[in-house]
């Protein structure tokens, strides 16, 4: 048995221009649900929760704000790095700054930014997306790890979000490792928490004071 909600209203904040996120929009959805004998039963137990399908078509509409690294040290690496960041809708960008290659020192120095971003994606379907944008500027996972490459996102904060799932761990796994990573991310949110690590700030001195 098929049901259908037409016109379920939802306001929320999404675009990358400040007069999208300031004012907002509303966003209107059709849904058709695949409900089985749920929907021919009189029964209040076995009823459909309309209410909860609501709500989760409202938490899909509520955008994420999730933190990027770009990376390139292969082709014309600043518009590289700009570009990724077109793609990926960001909000704000850090400064780009040029950095020693970390993993392998025989390789191109790198540029490397942070992006903030927002998204109604779940964690898994963004780091999809950002692989997708990837593959469309040129990158090709071949090789060893950590090797040159025309452009690099990874994805170093959902929300306030622990992810540890097949293929994606956030906050990403070596983000406190990393100065190149941490000090463009203190430019945008130095006070923002990192799960488990304190603040970006306070990570980023942890760092500086071990070196």
């Amino acid at each position: 048995m098929k049901v259908e909600l037409h016109g379920l209203q939802v306001f929320g904040h999404h675009g990358v221009e400040d007069e999208e996120q300031r004012l907002g929009q509303l966003f209107v959805y059709d849904v058709e649900l695949e409900v089985g004998e749920r929907g021919a039963s009189d029964s209040l137990a076995e009823a459909v929760d309309y209410a909860g399908v609501a709500e989760a078509i409202r938490e899909l509409s509520a955008a994420t704000t999730a933190y990027v690294g770009l990376g390139s040290n292969l082709g014309d690496r600043e518009q590289l790095i700009r570009d990724a960041a077109e793609l990926i809708g960001v909000v704000r960008l850090s400064t780009i700054i040029e950095t020693e290659p970390w993993g392998h020192e025989d390789q191109p120095r790198f540029l490397n930014a942070v992006a903030e971003v927002e998204t109604s994606l779940d964690a898994q379907p963004f780091l999809t997306f950002l692989l997708d944008v990837e593959r469309r500027l040129g990158r090709e996972r071949i090789g060893r790890r950590w090797g040159p490459r025309t452009i690099d996102l990874d994805l170093l904060l959902f929300g306030d979000r622990v992810v540890d799932e097949p293929g994606l761990t956030v906050p990403h796994p070596r983000l406190v490792q990393r100065r190149f990573v941490l000090e463009p991310l203190a430019e945008l949110v130095p006070g923002l928490e990192i799960p488990g690590d304190g603040t970006v700030l306070a990570a980023l001195a942890g760092l500086q004071s071990e070196s």
